[in-house]
């Protein structure tokens, strides 16, 4: 039964997984790992389970804190930028859990990835693209308060003001219209 789990695991492909030992050196290699890291397990085994990690990561402590939080709490996830062994770098999603043997005592810990790097660069791009958005929103919005006729922007089938120019107010007064409909700022 041992052997069948293991078995399964060194045949995940879509994840990576490997054991570190109780210093955080790799002591297991799946077949995943080997083909989302580049690494084979005879060249990896024994290096520090940060050398996945960027530069900026392994110089801030992440991989010692990922390992103190999982020996603590029993396991530690997060999402950050890894580096395979060609340089590259990809966003995972990962949990490192604290394992132990049969008497119960610490043995290291497994590490297991899931590249989400695809999700990540649509995620950055749909933030630009708001971000970008609002800034052109922003921009309209200033072009309008400024332009010399009267404009007011009227939302769904009730006529709800949305906004109201400079100009607008000049014209009209200010009625406090944002927020409200035609016929409540102009019921006669």
């Amino acid at each position: 039964e041992l052997r069948q789990y293991q078995l399964m695991v060194e045949n995940l492909r879509e994840y990576a997984v490997f054991m570190l030992d109780p210093q955080g050196r790799i002591s297991r290699w799946n077949i995943g790992a080997e083909r989302m890291l580049g690494w084979r397990e005879g060249e990896i085994l024994g290096q520090p389970g940060a050398i996945v990690l960027t530069p900026e990561d392994r110089d801030s402590g992440a991989h010692a804190l990922e390992m103190e939080t999982a020996r603590r709490d029993g396991s530690a996830a997060n999402e950050r930028w890894h580096l395979r062994k060609d340089g590259t770098r990809f966003f995972a999603s990962s949990q490192m859990m604290d394992a132990h043997d049969e008497a119960g005592r610490h043995v290291g810990f497994v590490k297991v990835l899931r590249d989400t790097t695809k999700e990540r660069r649509a995620q950055l791009e749909r933030e630009q693209l708001l971000s970008s958005s609002r800034r052109s929103i922003h921009h309209l919005r200033g072009l309008l308060q400024q332009a010399p006729g009267f404009i007011c922007i009227l939302q769904g089938p009730e006529h709800r003001y949305e906004f109201v120019n400079d100009a607008y107010v000049r014209l009209f007064g200010d009625r406090g219209a944002k927020g409200k409909t035609v016929r409540e700022v102009f019921p006669e």
